[in-house]
Protein backbone atom coordinates (compact mmCIF):
# COMPACT_ATOMS: atom_id res chain seq x y z
CA UNK A 1 0.00 0.00 0.00
CA UNK A 2 1.53 3.70 -0.60
CA UNK A 3 0.94 6.56 1.34
CA UNK A 4 -2.28 7.59 0.29
CA UNK A 5 -3.90 4.30 0.73
CA UNK A 6 -4.93 3.30 -2.98
CA UNK A 7 -3.03 0.25 -3.88
CA UNK A 8 -0.58 1.61 -5.96
CA UNK A 9 -3.14 3.11 -8.35
CA UNK A 10 -3.06 6.66 -9.22
CA UNK A 11 -5.90 8.83 -8.27
CA UNK A 12 -7.21 11.22 -11.15
CA UNK A 13 -8.94 14.38 -9.61
CA UNK A 14 -8.89 12.76 -6.36
CA UNK A 15 -11.03 9.95 -7.84
CA UNK A 16 -10.36 6.10 -8.27
CA UNK A 17 -9.26 4.61 -11.30
CA UNK A 18 -12.71 3.15 -12.34
CA UNK A 19 -14.67 6.21 -11.05
CA UNK A 20 -12.31 8.61 -12.95
CA UNK A 21 -13.14 6.18 -15.76
CA UNK A 22 -16.93 6.26 -15.45
CA UNK A 23 -16.99 10.26 -15.13
CA UNK A 24 -14.46 10.11 -18.29
CA UNK A 25 -17.40 7.89 -20.37
CA UNK A 26 -20.50 9.63 -19.09
CA UNK A 27 -18.63 12.79 -20.09
CA UNK A 28 -18.33 12.02 -23.63
CA UNK A 29 -21.93 10.64 -23.81
CA UNK A 30 -23.08 14.13 -23.25
CA UNK A 31 -20.72 15.69 -25.16
CA UNK A 32 -21.70 13.24 -28.05
CA UNK A 33 -25.59 13.90 -27.04
CA UNK A 34 -25.20 17.35 -27.28
CA UNK A 35 -23.39 17.51 -30.35
CA UNK A 36 -26.34 15.38 -31.72
CA UNK A 37 -29.06 17.54 -31.00
CA UNK A 38 -26.97 20.48 -31.61
CA UNK A 39 -26.27 18.44 -35.38
CA UNK A 40 -30.51 17.77 -35.63
CA UNK A 41 -31.21 21.33 -35.02
CA UNK A 42 -28.60 22.54 -37.62
CA UNK A 43 -29.83 20.00 -40.64
CA UNK A 44 -33.54 20.58 -39.25
CA UNK A 45 -33.16 24.71 -39.72
CA UNK A 46 -33.15 26.13 -43.19
CA UNK A 47 -30.84 29.06 -44.84
CA UNK A 48 -32.36 31.21 -42.32
CA UNK A 49 -33.16 30.14 -39.02
CA UNK A 50 -36.16 28.98 -39.72
CA UNK A 51 -37.49 25.26 -40.10
CA UNK A 52 -37.71 24.33 -43.40
CA UNK A 53 -36.55 25.03 -46.38
CA UNK A 54 -36.44 28.58 -47.14
CA UNK A 55 -39.63 30.15 -49.56
CA UNK A 56 -40.13 33.42 -51.21
CA UNK A 57 -43.04 33.80 -53.39
CA UNK A 58 -40.85 36.58 -55.90
CA UNK A 59 -38.20 33.91 -56.13
CA UNK A 60 -40.57 30.93 -56.93
CA UNK A 61 -41.85 33.56 -59.69
CA UNK A 62 -38.71 34.23 -61.51
CA UNK A 63 -37.81 30.88 -61.06
CA UNK A 64 -41.45 29.72 -63.03
CA UNK A 65 -40.16 32.16 -65.87
CA UNK A 66 -38.73 30.88 -69.03
CA UNK A 67 -35.31 31.30 -69.77
CA UNK A 68 -36.50 34.27 -72.10
CA UNK A 69 -38.53 35.94 -70.11
CA UNK A 70 -36.64 35.29 -66.67
CA UNK A 71 -34.76 38.45 -66.67
CA UNK A 72 -38.06 40.67 -67.36
CA UNK A 73 -39.76 38.71 -64.58
CA UNK A 74 -36.60 39.26 -62.35
CA UNK A 75 -36.59 42.96 -62.96
CA UNK A 76 -40.20 43.50 -61.99
CA UNK A 77 -40.37 41.04 -58.87
CA UNK A 78 -36.96 42.26 -57.47
CA UNK A 79 -36.87 46.17 -57.78
CA UNK A 80 -34.47 48.12 -56.20
CA UNK A 81 -35.44 50.05 -52.68
CA UNK A 82 -33.17 52.32 -50.83
CA UNK A 83 -33.11 50.14 -47.19
CA UNK A 84 -31.35 52.83 -45.65
CA UNK A 85 -33.76 55.69 -46.32
CA UNK A 86 -36.76 52.92 -45.70
CA UNK A 87 -35.10 52.13 -42.29
CA UNK A 88 -34.27 55.81 -41.42
CA UNK A 89 -38.22 56.94 -42.07
CA UNK A 90 -39.91 53.64 -40.22
CA UNK A 91 -37.03 54.54 -37.19
CA UNK A 92 -38.94 58.25 -37.33
CA UNK A 93 -42.20 56.81 -37.27
CA UNK A 94 -41.41 54.39 -34.18
CA UNK A 95 -39.68 57.33 -32.12
CA UNK A 96 -42.66 59.59 -33.20
CA UNK A 97 -44.78 56.77 -31.94
CA UNK A 98 -42.92 56.02 -28.64
CA UNK A 99 -43.00 59.54 -27.87
CA UNK A 100 -46.71 59.69 -28.22
CA UNK A 101 -47.29 56.65 -25.92
CA UNK A 102 -44.76 58.76 -23.34
CA UNK A 103 -46.51 62.05 -23.61
CA UNK A 104 -48.62 63.92 -20.87
CA UNK A 105 -51.20 64.09 -20.51
CA UNK A 106 -52.16 61.28 -23.65
CA UNK A 107 -53.36 62.28 -26.73
CA UNK A 108 -54.78 59.17 -27.93
CA UNK A 109 -55.78 60.99 -31.13
CA UNK A 110 -52.66 62.01 -31.99
CA UNK A 111 -51.68 58.45 -31.78
CA UNK A 112 -54.35 57.05 -33.59
CA UNK A 113 -53.17 59.24 -36.69
CA UNK A 114 -49.94 58.39 -36.36
CA UNK A 115 -50.90 54.68 -36.31
CA UNK A 116 -53.02 55.49 -39.11
CA UNK A 117 -50.14 56.90 -41.12
CA UNK A 118 -47.97 54.12 -40.64
CA UNK A 119 -50.39 51.81 -41.83
CA UNK A 120 -51.29 53.94 -45.19
CA UNK A 121 -47.84 53.87 -45.68
CA UNK A 122 -47.61 50.27 -45.64
CA UNK A 123 -50.81 49.75 -47.92
CA UNK A 124 -48.98 51.78 -50.37
CA UNK A 125 -45.67 49.57 -50.38
CA UNK A 126 -47.99 46.31 -50.20
CA UNK A 127 -50.17 48.13 -53.46
CA UNK A 128 -46.99 48.83 -55.45
CA UNK A 129 -45.50 44.82 -54.72
CA UNK A 130 -48.13 43.58 -55.21
CA UNK A 131 -48.86 45.32 -59.07
CA UNK A 132 -45.73 44.33 -60.13
CA UNK A 133 -46.32 40.44 -58.93
CA UNK A 134 -49.20 40.70 -60.95
CA UNK A 135 -47.24 42.29 -64.31
CA UNK A 136 -44.86 39.67 -63.08
CA UNK A 137 -47.12 36.60 -63.16
CA UNK A 138 -49.06 38.19 -66.61
CA UNK A 139 -45.80 37.64 -68.68
CA UNK A 140 -45.98 33.79 -67.07
CA UNK A 141 -47.20 31.06 -70.01
CA UNK A 142 -50.02 29.18 -68.64
CA UNK A 143 -48.08 26.24 -68.38
CA UNK A 144 -45.44 28.39 -66.15
CA UNK A 145 -48.70 29.23 -64.07
CA UNK A 146 -49.96 26.00 -63.76
CA UNK A 147 -46.50 24.74 -62.36
CA UNK A 148 -46.03 27.05 -60.19
CA UNK A 149 -49.78 27.04 -58.79
CA UNK A 150 -48.82 22.86 -57.99
CA UNK A 151 -45.39 24.26 -56.38
CA UNK A 152 -47.19 26.82 -53.93
CA UNK A 153 -50.15 24.01 -53.20
CA UNK A 154 -47.14 21.60 -52.10
CA UNK A 155 -45.42 24.45 -50.08
CA UNK A 156 -49.17 25.01 -48.40
CA UNK A 157 -49.87 21.49 -47.48
CA UNK A 158 -46.41 21.03 -46.19
CA UNK A 159 -46.89 23.92 -43.73
CA UNK A 160 -50.35 22.86 -42.66
CA UNK A 161 -49.20 19.32 -42.00
CA UNK A 162 -46.13 20.84 -39.84
CA UNK A 163 -48.31 23.57 -38.26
Amino acid sequence: MNDNGDNGNARVFGLTPRAARWGLGLSLAANFLVLGLIGGMALKMGDDGRKGPRFHFSEQVVNAAGPERRDAVRALVQQPRDREEQRAAKRARWERMVDLIAKSPFDAGALSAAFDDSDKRRAAYLEERNAAMVKALALLTDDERAALASELRFHLERRAARD
